[in-house]
């Protein structure tokens, strides 16, 4: 038997599809005990004879064929005259009495479709409050027809819903005559606090809130504690109510200053958000009411723009809690998950490359999961001290100005084995690379000799690497290769500790700032060299005349171009072909997949006038006179044999990692081969899913010719399926979900970002959220969230780079100092602030960037 209605506290429950969304809520609401306002729902089927009236006349066809303005009113105005058969009548009248049903009464839609599809229609569908028994009829009809109102079927064709669909249920529920009402949230959505409920309230009804005719009070209240941790009290200067021959009218309140909730209210209202939200296991936000003094919940909802935490981060409301730093965007110029094989090589990586001094796993510094890794601070703090603030604020200024305050709050209380046994390991590392170390600053000629056999070793072993035995087992050959390899590059720490030497030497001079320049441009620096010789193919006469990517690819492919230039390119190839846009991750593409974009990358140089062109004369400028205050301080010889220093040794404190990255690549390309094999036993649907799986997973199908790939490929990615869509990942967030960002503020005056390169530029903004979405133009600055190296061509057209990430050892930052241009970062948000044409003028020497100019 269909059910034409739907009372809140009936036994039966119905269906989305049956009631929509809000409808479900309340019945939800209601059965947990909750104190919701006696109602009940009009179902989709109660409306199924004026829906099958309204579709079979000839309005209802034209707007189907042209969904204007004017057919969609014609059609709403056939659907307000609707009336109500006898049995609708009758059940309406049935449930009305049910619930003491003299009125006012709130009418409201439910529509099925808007959750149904994931998509929102709030808005557009017609309330009415105040309602009494004698105006219930017009307004279901009335609220009925506002589904073909032209905004809903607007919204409908723009988001290919299909307007034949249209379907809705009626909320009819006790009006309650609130004498304070407004809205409230289960975390708080500025911060993203788990633990911090957000109250905002005001005097009548709740409409004035949502509406926006009034200011609220705002209250946060921490949910754990029951601590109201702040108050903003505003002049409510307006209220509605409701008037005794129905509808609503605004009124002046009696003390519009005065505070709307009593301290005990708004923990009485907490309570309520808590057993919400306990009641649906998700965060809500809700709408609320006092009645003489009787607390209602009017309407319960999900909060879906909330940033989730994996559920393995998440510390219990009343544990001490613990404090992430998400190195992706912070190092690696990127936000995305890495895949899961990729995660899992990059968690090797992190511990090779700092020996074990830097421990991976819960009780340790760094946790990797599902393709993301996280410094857990909380943990580095205890292991540390101040030290591992300090180098938190170095890599992002979030924290400025309360560094105290956090360290003393996420503090972990105990050393785990795990961080002591990282405190040996850092012992142990000195003890294994010093002897290099001092070594290379006495002869740093020796150390880059060192270094480049290194380099050349690995180049070696990674490219002859093959299929020839298990996946792990090639897997480990290449970080015992990596391992063998390691100690002779770490020459780079004399180069670091010459850029210090350096500037003691010219300490107090005005020569002292002019010290960045000597790591302008080093030759040692992998990333530069690439610069280098991608210019050098970017101004080849050949590649000037090739019109298209197509051509390029066609050209390369079939080895068509002079024997010189692919000399030229295959050189290239071999040593800088396994770089490329998420480079750390073994499943990214490399420039061998993507020749099209590499030739992209190749146009995007301009050859007539770019930083290197320039960076030479530039350096040699400051050098020289550098050298005159050195010869002025009797420390000639010392400044030369430090200069010496950095240009052999500075920049190789790049080459572990470009190592790695040329390790990736190979792994890159050995993991597609077997994928291949795979796909073709229909064990995967495409090659990509090796990347889905582990490295032990990976072997084992490798051994085993049953193991079933496709049900290991779901659970491995299930857990990413919580950041889909995601693209602003916060860099700190703690175990609670509360986000610590530096606040901007976008108008006349200054932003105050982390100055990580030196100098002062003024011209013209351009925004890219992309490298080659749009062109940069020669004197503009380069306005951007974070680079790796795909934007070395971008940066060599830049004149100044204005980066939201911060920290001074990030890919952006790095080569904004070798190429000597201005840099400004740790400006969360700044992409959306600053526009395209602002001129502004980036000081990177003291971190500000000032608006000159707003672009019209």
């Amino acid at each position: 038997m269909t059910t034409l209605i739907y009372a809140f506290d009936a036994s039966e429950t119905p269906t989305l599809s049956d009631v929509g969304g809000k409808a479900l809520s309340l019945i939800s609401t209601t059965a947990a005990g909750l104190p919701v306002p006696a109602g009940f729902a009009l179902s989709v089927a109660f409306f199924g004879p004026w829906t099958k009236a309204v579709k079979q006349t000839p309005q209802w066809s034209a707007l189907l064929k042209a969904p204007t303005k004017k057919n969609c009113d014609l059609v709403k105005g056939l659907a307000s005259k609707m009336v109500l058969t006898d049995d609708q009548r009758a059940a309406l009248e049935t449930h009305l009495d049910q619930i003491d049903g003299t009125g006012p009464f709130a009418v409201r839609s439910s529509s099925p479709e808007e959750d149904l599809s994931g998509t929102s229609f709030a808005g557009m569908y017609e309330t009415f409050l105040g309602t009494t028994r004698a105006m219930l009829e017009g307004a279901i009809a009335n609220a009925f027809s506002s589904m073909f109102d032209t905004r809903v079927m607007e919204y409908k064709a723009q988001h290919r819903l299909a307007l034949e669909g249209a379907n809705i249920s009626i909320i009819v529920q006790r009006q309650i005559a609130s004498d304070v009402s407004g809205v409230a949230f289960s975390l708080n959505p500025m911060n993203n606090c788990f633990d911090e409920a957000v109250i905002d309230a005001s005097f009548g009804l709740g409409e004035a809130i949502v509406s926006g005719i009034v200011t609220p009070d705002n209250y946060i209240v921490e949910k754990v504690t029951m601590e109201v941790l702040e108050k903003r009290v505003s002049e409510k200067s307006l209220a509605l109510q409701l008037n005794p021959d129905g509808g609503i009218s605004q009124t002046v309140p009696l003390q519009p200053k005065a505070q709307a909730l009593t301290e005990t209210q708004i923990l009485e209202l907490t309570e309520l958000i808590k057993a919400t939200e306990d009641h649906y296991g998700f965060p809500v936000d809700i709408e609320w009411a006092y009645e003489s003094g009787t607390l209602y919940l009017l309407q319960a909802r999900p909060i879906t723009t909330f940033f989730p935490l994996f559920p393995e981060l998440i510390t219990a409301p009343d544990e001490r809690k613990k404090l992430y730093m998400d190195i992706m965007p912070l190092s690696q110029g990127f936000s995305d998950n890495l895949s899961i094989l990729g995660g899992e090589v990059w968690d090797i990586v992190l511990d090779k490359l700092k020996m074990g001094a830097v421990p991976l796993g819960e009780d340790g510094y760094i946790v990797g999961l599902h393709g993301r890794q996280y410094f857990q601070l909380n943990n580095v703090f205890k292991g540390l001290g101040k030290r591992g603030m300090q180098m938190a604020s170095s890599l992002d200024n979030a924290f400025e100005g309360r560094e105290d305050e956090i360290f003393k709050e996420y503090i972990s209380a105990e050393m785990t084995p795990l961080m002591k046994k990282g405190r040996r390991a850092q012992i142990a590392m000195l003890l294994t690379l010093g002897p290099g170390m001092v070594g290379s600053f006495f002869n740093p000629e020796k150390a880059a000799k060192t270094v480049e056999t290194a380099v050349d070793n690995l180049l070696t072993f990674f490219k002859g690497m093959k299929n020839d035995r298990p996946f792990d087992e090639v897997v480990e050959s290449a970080f015992v290769a990596f391992d063998e390899n390691f100690k002779g590059m770490v020459g780079f720490i004399a180069g670091v500790l010459a850029e210090g030497g350096l500037k003691k030497i010219l300490k107090g001079t005005e020569a002292e700032a002019l010290t960045q320049a000597i790591m302008m441009d080093v030759p040692s620096n992998p990333s530069s060299a690439m610069g280098h010789e991608m210019l050098a193919l970017a101004s080849a006469r050949e590649i000037r005349k090739t019109e298209d990517a197509a051509i390029f690819e066609d050209r390369i492919t079939n080895r068509t171009y002079s024997p010189e230039f692919m000399a030229a390119f295959d050189d290239y190839l071999y040593k800088f072909g396994d770089r490329g846009f998420k480079e750390i991750d073994v499943a990214s593409p490399r420039v061998s997949e993507r020749l099209g974009e590499f030739f992209v990358q190749l146009k995007a140089f301009n050859l007539d006038d770019n930083q290197m062109m320039k960076v030479a004369a530039r350096k040699h400028e400051a050098i020289e006179k550098m050298r005159v205050v050195a010869r002025e301080r009797g420390k000639l010889k010392k400044f030369d044999k430090s200069l010496r220093t950095i240009e052999l040794l500075f920049g190789h404190r790049e080459t572990p990692k470009y190592m790695v990255v040329v390790m990736n690549g190979c792994l890159h390309r050995l993991a597609l081969e077997i994928a291949d094999g795979f796909v073709a036993q229909g064990r995967l649907e495409n090659r990509n899913q090796i990347f889905d799986l582990t490295i032990e997973q990976v072997s084992q199908a490798q051994k085993n010719a049953g193991l079933d790939l496709l049900p290991l490929v779901a659970a491995n990615t299930e857990p990413q399926k919580l950041y889909e869509g995601v693209k602003d990942f916060p860099v700190f967030i703690d175990s609670r979900g509360k986000i610590f960002r530096k606040q901007l503020v976008a108008g006349d005056g200054d932003l105050a970002g982390m100055a990580v390169s030196n100098g002062t530029y003024t011209g013209r903004a351009r925004v890219l959220l992309s490298p080659y979405e749009k062109p940069l133009l020669p004197g503009e600055i380069l306005v951007t969230v974070a680079t790796e190296p795909s934007w070395t061509p971008i940066f060599v057209n830049a004149s100044a780079v204005v980066l939201e990430v911060g920290g001074g050892l990030q890919h952006g930052a790095i080569i904004a100092r070798e190429y000597g241009l201005p840099c400004v970062s740790g400006l969360p948000g700044v992409t959306k602030i600053i526009k395209d044409g602002d001129l502004l003028e980036v000081d990177g020497t003291n971190g500000i960037v000032k608006f000159l100019e707003k672009a019209v």
